[in-house]
Order: C-alpha cells, then sequence, then structure tokens
C-alpha cells in the first residue's frame, strides 16, 4: 500500500489578533440575538411580554454591539486594508450598513411614528443588509467560515424569532379589565345594566373607573383629537351637562333610582360600571349619588367609544365594552419604563389599534347605538316609545344612496362620520393618514348651551358655522286675492295694492342634514321661524316667531319645529325624564332632502308706499325656556340663573360661576327675503308663465321644493301642478316625471302616473326610481300587476339592497302572490336592515299565520303589537289640541299663520 504523499497546501493564517476572536464571538452572539429579536418584532403584535422583553433586549443589546464593533472593525479594516484591500472593502460595507441600521434605530426611538414611513423602512433593510453582507463577507473573505457554521448562524436568528413567536402565541399579554372574552358571561351580565342595552365583557361590574377615566394616556399620542373632545358634548355627556345633571336629579326623586341606568348607558360610564361599595349597585343606581365625584364627571370618555362592540342597530346603548390591549410598563413608576411603553406603542400600534376600533366605527351604524332612543315599557310603564331615532332617518335617505325614492341624490354618499368628524390637521398623530389629517373630535353639531357655560365663543362660532349649512329658507310663492299664485316671485315680482290680503309661502328646505331637521331630542330644543312684513323699512306691521327680549320666550303662535308630548299626568313633557313619555301631540320635522312650506296671511296697511319687505329667518335655540324650568330648581341660585363648575382641564375644577340661561345663544341658521313694490293698481293680472321669465341656476329646484312641500303636507293636487311646471322648466329632468308620478299616485290617478313614469323611463331607460313608481302603480291599479310589481321591486333591489321600502313592497306582493315562503325571505333580509319595522313584523305574521306556523306567528305578533304606532295617542291627544288653539293649529299638516285681527277680505280670500 503507498502512502499518499503529504499536503503540501498551508494551514489557514489567522486574520484575528488573540483579543479580536473573542470579541468576534461576542459580536456574533450579539447579532443573532439583535437579528432575532428583530425578525420577532417585525411579525409581533407588540403587546406581548414577549414583545415587551424582545424590544428591551434588541435595544440594549444592539446599543452594546456599536462600540464594540468600532472597537474590533476600525483596527481590523487597517490590517486588512494593506494585505487585501478587496475583503477590507467588503467589511467596510458591513461596517456601514451597521451604522445605517443603527443610526435609523435611534431615530425611531427620537421619533417612533418613523416606523410608518421610510425610517422604518430603512432600519429593516439595513438590519437584513447587516446579516446578509456579514455572510458574504465570512464566506468569501480570509480564511472563510464553513458553510456549516453561517448556516448556525442563521438557524440561531431564526430560533431566537420563533421562539419568541411561540411564547407570544402561548401568552399574548393582559387586556382591560372589561375583557373575558365571554359573550355569554356578557349577555348573563345584562341583569347589572338593565334597562339599558348595555353590558360588559368582564361579565358584571369592576371595582375602579380608572380604566374609563384614563384619558392622559390618550392624550400623551392623540394631542389635537383629546383638545377637541375635551371640548365637545360627548365629554360633558354627564353631570357637567346641567340639564342632564338635573334630569338625573329628577328621575332619582321620582322614580325607582335602578331606572337611571338607562340614561347611564350612554351618559354616564363611568358611573354604570363600577360598583359602589356600600350598595353593591352601580353608583348612578346607589341610594346616594355624589354629583360631584370625579367619575358624575366624566362624560363619554376615549375608551368607551373605541372599546366598545356594538350588537345591532337597535340603540339604547346596545353594546358590549370590551377590553383593549395593555402594553407592558403602561402603569409603570418607573419614567423611563414609562417612556420604553410609548415608544413600544408607537413602533408597534396594531394591536392597540385593532383593540380599540370596533368592526364598524368607521359607519353610521356605529352611532346607532347612542343616537337612537326608545325607552322600553319597563322604563315608561306604559309602552315601547321612540324617543330619537337619528340613524335609521339617515340610512333610509338619499344621503346613504340606500333609499332610491328620495327627491334627491348626492353624487357620492356620507356616513355621519364625514359630516359630524371632518378632517382635521394634527401630523404629530401616529393615527394620521399620509396627509398628516385626523378626524375631529368636537364632533359638531347644534349644541350651543355647553360652551356658553364655559364662555367658549370659538366653539359657539363652530357650531354656528355648522349650522349655516344645514337648510335653505325662500319666500317661494305669494298668492294675490282670486287665488293667483306667483311662484318664484323675485322673479315673477308681482305688485301689492295697499288694503289687499296678501298670503306668503315660505319654504324651509333641508338641504344639508343628513337625517331629519331638527335631530336629537326635538322635544327639548327650540326651532321656529322667524317672519316679518313691513313697508320701506318701517317696523314690522305684522310678525310671527318673535323672540321677546324680556321674558326670553318665542312668541307661541310662531311655526316651531319640535316633536311636543305629554305626560301621563297630563301636563307638557319637559323634564327630558325618558320615564314620563306618553302621548306625542305633535311633530313637524323635515326630512332629508325634503322640504316644509309655511304660510303667512295678512293685510297690507292701507295707505302704503314703497316696498313690501317680507323676511323669514330659521333661528335655533338649546334649550327651550319651559325645559330649563328643572335645571333651575335643583341647580338655581335665583331666577334663570344656575351654579357652574367649569374646568380648568379635564376633571380638574375651576371656580364656580353664575351663568344666566336667559341669555343663551339663538342662531339665525337660514333667511330668505322678498321685496315687492306697492302700487295703487296692484297687479291685477294672471301670474305669468314661470318658464317666461329670467329662471337662475336654482330655480327649477326651488320650485320642486315648493312642489314636495305640498305633497308631504297633503296636498297632491297642488304638488302635480308644479311638478309639472318642473318639468316645463327642464323637459330632461327625469325625477320630475318620477315626481309627477308621485303625486299622481297620491290621488291615485294611476294612468296619469303610469304616463308620468313612462316618460321618465324613456329619458332614463331603467331608472331604479321611476321603476320603483311604476311598481307602485302596477301593485295597485285596478285588478293588480303582482308580477310586474315583483319584477320592478326586485330590480331596484338589484341596484338598491338597502331600499327599505322595495322590501316592504317586494313582501307585499309576493303575500298577494300566495308565495309566502318567498315573503318570508325578503323580510328576514328587510329585517337584517331594520328589525324594528312594524310593517315587517306585520308581514310576517300574515306570512306565518297562511302557513300554519301558530308559533312563529304569535312570536311576529309581539314583535308588531311592540313597534306598532299607539292607536289610542289620537284620542288622547284630542283635549290638548281643543284647549290650545296653537297647538291645534300646528298640529294640521296644512295651517295659516294669520295676522291678528285680520278682517274678513272684501274680496275673495287669498290661497286656501
Amino acid at each position: 500500500m503507498t502512502t499518499p504523499p503529504p499536503s503540501t497546501k498551508s494551514a489557514p493564517v489567522s486574520v484575528l489578533t488573540p483579543w479580536q476572536r473573542p470579541v468576534v464571538r461576542l459580536l456574533t452572539l450579539g447579532t443573532v440575538l439583535v437579528g432575532g429579536t428583530g425578525l420577532f418584532l417585525g411579525a409581533s403584535t407588540g403587546a406581548s411580554p414577549g414583545a415587551a422583553s424582545a424590544f428591551v433586549a434588541h435595544v440594549v443589546v444592539g446599543a452594546l454591539l456599536v462600540p464594540l464593533l468600532l472597537a474590533f472593525a476600525v483596527p481590523h479594516a487597517v490590517t486588512q486594508t494593506k494585505r487585501k484591500p478587496l475583503i477590507a472593502l467588503s467589511g467596510a460595507v458591513v461596517l456601514l450598513a451597521a451604522l445605517a441600521a443603527t443610526a435609523s434605530g435611534v431615530s425611531l426611538l427620537i421619533d417612533p411614528p418613523g416606523a410608518r414611513g421610510s425610517v422604518g423602512l430603512l432600519h429593516t433593510v439595513t438590519g437584513l443588509a447587516v446579516l446578509a453582507l456579514y455572510l458574504l463577507h465570512r464566506r468569501f473573505g480570509s480564511n472563510p467560515a464553513p458553510w456549516a457554521s453561517l448556516g448556525a448562524g442563521v438557524a440561531g436568528v431564526a430560533v431566537v424569532g420563533l421562539g419568541l413567536l411561540l411564547w407570544e402565541a402561548k401568552d399574548g399579554g393582559p387586556t382591560s379589565v372589561f375583557e373575558t372574552g365571554s359573550a355569554e358571561a356578557a349577555e348573563a351580565a345584562r341583569v347589572h345594566f338593565f334597562p339599558t342595552a348595555a353590558t360588559s365583557g368582564a361579565g358584571g361590574l369592576t371595582l375602579t373607573s380608572d380604566e374609563i377615566r384614563d384619558v392622559a394616556s390618550c392624550a400623551s399620542c392623540h394631542r389635537v383629537i383629546t383638545d377637541e373632545w375635551k371640548r365637545s358634548a360627548h365629554r360633558h355627556a354627564s353631570m357637567t351637562n346641567p340639564v342632564y345633571r338635573a334630569t338625573i336629579h329628577d328621575l332619582r326623586d321620582r322614580f325607582p333610582k335602578t331606572d337611571a341606568r338607562w340614561c347611564a348607558g350612554c351618559h354616564d360610564p363611568a358611573l354604570l360600571y363600577r360598583q359602589d361599595a356600600a350598595s353593591g349597585l352601580p353608583p348612578i343606581a346607589a341610594p346616594e349619588l355624589d354629583f360631584e365625584s370625579d367619575d358624575a364627571r366624566t362624560g363619554l370618555t376615549c375608551v368607551i367609544c373605541h372599546s366598545i362592540e356594538p350588537q345591532s342597530t337597535n340603540g339604547n346603548a346596545d353594546f358590549v365594552v370590551r377590553g383593549r390591549k395593555v402594553y407592558a410598563w403602561e402603569k409603570s413608576g418607573s419614567e423611563a419604563l414609562r417612556k420604553a411603553h410609548d415608544i413600544l406603542l408607537r413602533l408597534k400600534p396594531a394591536a392597540h389599534a385593532k383593540s380599540l376600533t370596533p368592526d364598524n366605527i368607521q359607519t353610521s351604524a356605529f352611532c346607532s347605538v347612542c343616537h337612537k332612543a326608545e325607552p322600553p315599557p319597563e322604563l315608561t310603564r306604559w309602552r315601547w316609545a321612540r324617543a330619537q331615532d337619528e340613524y335609521d332617518a339617515h340610512d333610509d335617505s338619499g344621503v346613504t344612496l340606500n333609499n332610491v325614492r328620495s327627491f334627491y341624490h348626492p353624487k357620492d354618499a356620507s356616513r355621519c362620520q364625514d359630516c359630524h368628524m371632518p378632517l382635521v390637521a394634527d401630523r404629530d398623530d401616529p393615527a394620521a393618514d399620509g396627509a398628516g389629517m385626523v378626524r375631529s373630535h368636537l364632533f359638531a353639531a347644534a349644541n350651543t348651551m355647553l360652551p356658553h357655560l364655559r364662555g367658549d365663543e370659538d366653539m359657539i362660532r363652530k357650531i354656528k358655522s355648522f349650522l349655516a349649512t344645514s337648510c335653505r329658507v325662500d319666500v317661494s310663492e305669494v298668492v294675490l286675492p282670486g287665488d293667483r299664485r306667483f311662484v318664484l316671485p323675485w322673479q315673477s315680482k308681482p305688485a301689492v295694492k295697499p288694503g289687499e290680503v296678501v298670503e306668503a309661502h315660505v319654504v324651509v328646505r333641508n338641504k344639508g342634514v343628513g337625517h331629519r331637521f331638527p335631530g336629537g331630542t326635538v322635544d327639548s330644543n327650540e326651532v321656529w321661524l322667524a317672519f316679518e312684513a313691513s313697508v320701506d323699512g318701517e317696523p314690522a306691521f305684522y310678525a310671527s316667531g318673535r323672540l321677546d327680549p324680556a321674558t326670553g320666550r318665542v312668541d307661541e303662535s310662531a311655526e316651531f319645529y319640535r316633536a311636543y308630548w305629554i305626560r301621563k299626568d297630563g301636563t307638557r313633557f319637559v323634564s327630558r325624564v325618558a320615564n314620563d313619555l306618553h302621548t306625542l301631540v305633535y311633530v313637524t320635522r323635515i326630512g332629508p332632502g325634503t322640504a316644509d312650506v309655511v304660510r303667512y296671511r295678512f293685510r297690507v296697511p292701507e295707505g302704503a308706499k314703497g316696498r313690501l319687505e317680507l323676511k323669514a329667518t330659521l333661528r335655533y335655540r338649546k334649550f327651550a325656556p319651559d325645559v330649563l324650568g328643572s335645571v333651575y330648581k335643583y341647580l338655581g341660585v335665583g331666577g334663570t340663573k344656575i351654579r357652574h363648575v367649569p374646568e380648568k382641564d379635564f376633571l380638574v375644577k375651576a371656580d364656580p360661576v353664575v351663568v344666566d340661561m336667559s341669555l343663551l345663544p339663538v342662531v339665525d341658521m337660514a333667511s330668505g327675503s322678498l321685496s315687492l313694490p306697492v302700487t295703487a293698481e296692484g297687479t291685477p293680472g294672471a301670474p305669468p308663465e314661470v318658464t317666461s321669465l329670467p329662471l337662475g341656476p336654482d330655480d327649477r329646484d326651488r320650485v320642486n321644493d315648493l312642489a314636495i312641500a305640498h305633497l308631504i303636507q297633503g296636498d297632491p293636487d297642488r304638488a302635480r301642478e308644479l311638478f309639472r311646471l318642473v318639468t316645463r322648466i327642464d323637459p330632461k329632468y327625469a325625477d320630475g316625471f318620477v315626481n309627477v308620478a308621485r303625486a299622481a299616485f297620491a290621488k291615485q290617478d294611476f294612468d296619469d302616473a303610469t304616463v308620468a313614469v313612462g316618460e321618465a323611463l324613456r329619458l332614463r331607460p331603467g331608472f331604479p326610481k321611476a321603476l320603483f313608481f311604476r311598481g307602485m302603480v302596477r301593485r295597485n291599479s285596478p285588478g293588480g300587476d303582482f308580477a310586474g310589481a315583483e319584477a320592478d321591486f326586485r330590480a331596484v333591489l338589484a341596484t338598491w339592497p338597502r331600499e327599505r321600502e322595495a322590501h316592504r313592497r317586494l313582501a307585499d306582493v309576493l303575500f298577494q302572490q300566495d308565495r309566502f315562503a318567498d315573503a318570508l325571505e325578503v323580510l328576514g333580509r328587510y329585517k337584517a336592515i331594520d328589525p324594528e319595522d312594524w310593517e315587517a313584523w306585520y308581514w310576517e305574521m300574515r306570512c306565518h299565520e297562511a302557513l300554519g306556523d301558530v308559533e312563529r306567528a304569535a312570536a311576529a305578533k309581539t314583535a308588531f303589537d311592540k313597534y306598532r304606532p299607539d292607536d289610542d295617542m289620537l284620542h288622547r291627544r284630542g283635549p290638548y289640541l281643543l284647549d290650545d288653539p296653537n297647538l291645534h293649529r300646528l298640529a294640521q299638516p296644512i295651517h295659516v299663520h294669520e295676522q291678528p285681527g285680520l278682517a274678513p277680505p272684501s274680496e275673495p280670500a287669498a290661497g286656501r
């Protein structure tokens, strides 16, 4: 056997000095640890104990590696540059990548929101580059490292990262006190909160309200949002609002104190979810309530709106308060650890954002949980009542593009948030969008009382500006003796003569409100139309809706937009205590995209010369003086003055002040005026043809609005005349012909309605609005074309799937064809949109009866009986209408405001 010759290949010469070898080992171990923690942090939620540990290790070890790396790399590079310049250059690239990763990491610690942009990306890229370049440097440099050694390093990085991920999967970290994760526990806990529908994921009451009152933690990142919220009505939803405070006083004095939980579901979370130590009840329902406590002054905080899980769109606070993810060191006594918490949260906000972002928070349905109120029978001791409902009015409107029947449709759909939470600038907010914008949390609306209490004139200006976008007021028609109607009188310019009776028709158009106007608690606010008629700038010879400067009260004969309720004891409902709701005498509101017409009749003064000046102004005040009576009773210091405790900051009280509530702001929302010549002859002839007038861009819509108002008030004859005029003004306006069909349908003139809707479809083939009304005509024509109506309603729902009336009418025509199962399928889809519609429950009851399903028919009848209109209300309200001529007039759909003492005219009266 021949012995092989010895190898001539020389052993590798080490490029490291003795002191550098252990340094390289430390650098390698540190790099594996930093790489593994970095890999994990890239995938982590950020809220787990593993994430906190990895974050500390990544920062601390990375910081220690930098001086160690420089101490090794500089002399090593000097030595290698002399021997192998290219290898030295590759090492320098590794060093530069490491320094770039360090610099970007430091930048992220100083400015954490940078993780959302280029700095965060740079840190990730350079960190990965360090690992990749170092592997290449070691493999192809002097004394190349074996693949096995390099692979072991990569495996070490992976093991560290995967190990941390397994730890996080096992322990995701704590949540707040409201989280149990058990739907059953939340459902069982409702007994603690009833009659509000709210409940808690904690399965009961909590021992502290600190979680709810913690606004400071949010303010550290969301400064502008928090500062705006502190001025909002949401923040002052509880006892810092004197009207609400007086309401709770009144309720707890006259009714079981546990009833106050119904109010607290939306107003008093800190008083609802905490357990009173003495009674075991929530403080709002306890025998004694400290109205000055921090809990009583908390209002609706960030946590309540952002950690709830809505259960339905039925209102009454139907939500579960869930927990939020709690990052490490949130409440640490160490400033350094709290700073680390803030940095980690801002670098890894996903878990925080997810736990504080309910699934539907970007939709109008989210707002329904509190802006839809319906006191249950257990509260009223009477029957279910509708107190307010802005959600359904908004959802079933043209504004949302859900209602094909709407008279007007915008180009794009709008949500509640689009109007009430517009975008504002705050580039420092980590939640800001790419343009540095966040949603305003002033919650722009109409509560001018709250800023008045604290002297916040800027907020009042903002509210006035917001309200100015809501409505339009026009003197749209003048009627002269002989029933001569001058439409668009600013264009037709009729002259009036002294001594003749004139009727002016004022149209109020809901132009900018995405729900009914006025909104909210329409029984407590004061919205009215002030009208004045004068000659040549002289004092008004006739006025309606004047505000008495001495008493602060509005002329009771004015046109009010409000709900007028009577309590069980026969007195007017002004207490704001929902238990008292009993009889609705009348309500006047203007739906989105609709209008109302108000008629004023007066006599031009004898001897008048010059010009007749008419002016109508829509005015708003929160609150009506009668509503403030209970506030004076519980908080008054004399007359209309109350003692109020403002705040320097959230829950930091300032010195008490005395506020005169008679000085609440009165906002002039919109006004319209008209000037007509006064001549000896007046206008002897007939009105001119409107199409001959010099019409402006909006004149068509103004005629349309007048027609809409007549139709809604129950005068389809006049509405049809005006809608026909609209089609003459604009023959290509398909909606005009649909509106003619509406008015004809209201008169059961199905032939005319068929012709009009056919013309609309000729102008716009397949027009869903026209198809809907064609379906209505087909269903109601003699004999009933149910199959044709079904086809039309299905065509509408194919493109307008949330069209409520189309669902109702489709169920109806299916029932008429004895297709009960098909009708039930349609009703099931519809009840997912509106589970409280009494007509849907009626048709469901009828279908189950027809199918012989007694049990389901009985259940549907129970729901129908709950939600159906109060049949006895007309009888109960009669005496009040007879006793009060103002109420009697306002309760009639068509009524006229007459100048006091107006004598019967010597010639035919104007109008009807």
